[in-house]
């Protein structure tokens, strides 16, 4: 009788791992057929590339062209539909971690608790995808609580002592992803913008020293000056005024293999769970990962992608030809990278 009630304990949570696993595996499948479609799109827009820079009229093969990627970015948003409907969670489920969150962030932020943290600023994210709250920690680093009852994420901006030989070619400065400088901090570039009349390119305030800072592209060409800063956690931004006649507003991402992909959109809220970006920064070239929810506090977007030093100010989209912007990634730990949504960027540096 004793053996059968053991069977019984383990069993469910057998089945519960299993089908944990089979999840990850449907999942994987997915992300894996999305991608093959995504090269699809990169490999017909370099053909649509070539036929415009030829002279002959080439509009009808460039239109059967675009068609092809049309068809393949349903298919794409297709299959991005199922993996959101995969990790959707009831408002019932989402309000009860709400309050376990808020719960939890009282007793932490409580210097006469046990269990109270030390922190420029604490947070909570509910991980909707594997559907549990964590406590996000912000600023120095302090000694990590290991007999936390909490799941405690430790959560540090990105330095940027790293120097790459990849993104650091002389190109077009205004593509959002390639590698830009500061004194001895190097880091990415996120997006062009504008400020009324004034044109530039938005990148992490933590990379720069202040406003009049200098800016510069590899190897050593100085391209621009921070014109506006924003210090707080969730926007952590600058924008930098490139005064130079030359200089063109490019509204476009440097992806993993120097293509040029043409942001054609930007968020105005936070994607849906489970939704597939890529970050395209300085270190790490290019990571996938997937939104699993928001910070509470700070409003941060959490994400699964990995990230490392001088990933800070890179751009996170949507994947393919052409891109929605959701923001710009400024921290991380091993478990998660975070990024300043656009819509607070948009606001605090006032962009056109």
């Amino acid at each position: 009788m004793f053996g059968a009630l053991i069977a019984a304990m383990i069993l469910p949570f057998v089945m519960m791992q299993n089908a944990e696993a089979d999840a990850q595996t449907a999942s994987d499948k997915r992300f894996a057929q999305f991608l093959q479609l995504a090269e699809k799109q990169d490999t017909l827009s370099e053909k649509i590339q070539e036929l415009e820079d030829n002279p002959d009229d080439q509009s009808d093969e460039i239109k059967r062209l675009q068609d092809k990627i049309a068809n393949l970015q349903k298919e794409m948003d297709a299959i991005q539909q199922e993996e959101i409907d995969a990790f959707a969670i009831t408002s019932e489920e989402f309000d009860a971690l709400d309050e376990e969150g808020k719960a939890m962030l009282a007793d932490v932020s409580n210097p006469d608790s046990a269990n109270y943290v030390a922190a420029d600023t604490l947070d909570y994210m509910i991980d909707q995808i594997d559907k549990k709250v964590v406590i996000l920690v912000f600023g120095p680093e302090t000694a990590e609580q290991s007999d936390s009852p909490y799941d405690l994420q430790y959560v540090k901006q990105n330095s940027h002592t790293i120097v790459c030989d990849d993104r650091v070619s002389d190109c077009d400065y205004s593509i959002g992803g390639i590698g830009i400088k500061s004194g001895s901090d190097h880091f990415s570039l996120g997006f062009s913008a504008k400020v009324g009349s004034d044109r530039g390119f938005v990148t992490v305030n933590h990379g720069v020293s202040g406003v009049g800072a200098s800016v510069q592209q590899y190897p050593s060409r100085t391209i621009g000056y921070v014109a506006d800063t924003d210090n707080s956690v969730n926007c952590d931004c600058a924008f930098v005024w490139v005064n130079n006649s030359d200089f063109d507003t490019v509204y476009k991402v440097h992806d993993y293999n120097g293509h040029a992909d043409s942001i054609t959109s930007y968020a105005s809220s936070a994607p849906s769970v489970g939704t597939w970006v890529q970050m395209l920064g300085l270190a790490s070239n290019q990571e996938y990962g997937a939104f699993t929810g928001t910070g509470q506090t700070t409003g941060l977007w959490g994400f699964t992608y990995s990230s490392d030093d001088g990933d800070s100010g890179a751009p996170v989209t949507t994947i393919g030809s052409s891109v929605k912007l959701y923001g710009m990634h400024s921290s991380s730990n091993v478990n998660y990278s975070f990024a300043a949504p656009y819509p607070v960027i948009e606001d605090k540096l006032d962009l056109n």
